[in-house]
């Protein structure tokens, strides 16, 4: 379990008498990119409600980095932890730039005017700038965030995200509504966060899939169905019948 940022045993979560998960075994190694797909109603939100603490599971065993027993922490702990959760739709300040935004995500920021007034220090204006430039971003800093692509937004929020240093950084629907060159731009992203930060994919884009995973994670009404490379999954029988039949395209 030492190369573990989480585990995952038996896991079940019962809404009175739904089981969202049932039974879920779930491991993921430190540095990792993985992928988590599976039909509508198949746990993957619920899954990473579980990982974040928003859902308290019924039973099972929660393991964060090795040794930490997730069930100790409340929900309000859990960014402490290093555990971050960005949603589909990017939760920006739009009015604000570029910059402001990143220095709102700065970890000594407390607020929003505190943040604005903060006189950052050399090394924290270098990791800010540094983390824009990865994204493509930087010579948009004076920029309203706004005034940015659909695209351009996700990745201001992911930079702001790391800012915080997250060692567990969960993702919903990245490239939902970007185009081509925006989806393969934030592929590779991920991918190039992964290694430093765990990085946990739900994603419904077979081609994005396809292209950027290393390990897929199929989920089917609660339980783990299937775990393994893409094309070992998309070539699954039960996995073309309950998903990729009808829906996913590999």
């Amino acid at each position: 379990m030492d190369r573990d940022i989480i585990y995952l045993e038996n896991v079940i979560v019962d809404f009175n008498g739904f089981k969202a998960l049932n039974g879920v075994d779930f491991i993921m190694d430190r540095g990792e990119l993985r992928f988590l797909i599976g039909p509508n109603g198949a746990g993957k939100t619920t899954l990473l409600d579980v990982i974040c603490r928003k859902v308290k599971p019924t039973s099972g065993i929660l393991y964060y980095q090795g040794s930490q027993k997730l069930d100790r922490y409340p929900i309000y702990e859990v960014a402490r932890l290093g555990i971050s959760r960005k949603f589909q739709a990017p939760s920006i300040f739009p009015e604000l730039s570029v910059w402001e935004n990143m220095e709102l995500a700065n970890p000594r920021s407390h607020g929003i005017w505190s943040s604005l007034t903060h006189q950052i220090t050399k090394t924290e204006r270098e990791a800010l700038s540094e983390s824009l430039e990865n994204m493509g971003l930087f010579e948009k800093k004076d920029h309203l965030a706004k005034h940015l692509s659909h695209g351009e937004k996700q990745w201001l929020e992911i930079a702001m995200t790391l800012a915080q240093k997250p060692k567990l950084l969960m993702v919903d629907e990245p490239v939902a509504g970007m185009t081509g060159r925006e989806r393969h731009r934030t592929g590779e992203i991920l991918s190039a966060i992964a290694g430093e930060v765990s990085v946990l994919v739900v994603e419904h884009d077979m081609d994005f899939v396809k292209t950027f995973s290393k390990t897929v994670t199929v989920l089917h009404e609660g339980r783990v169905l299937y775990e393994g490379d893409f094309e070992t999954v998309s070539n699954h029988p039960r996995v073309k019948e309950v998903y990729l039949g009808r829906g996913g395209q590999a």
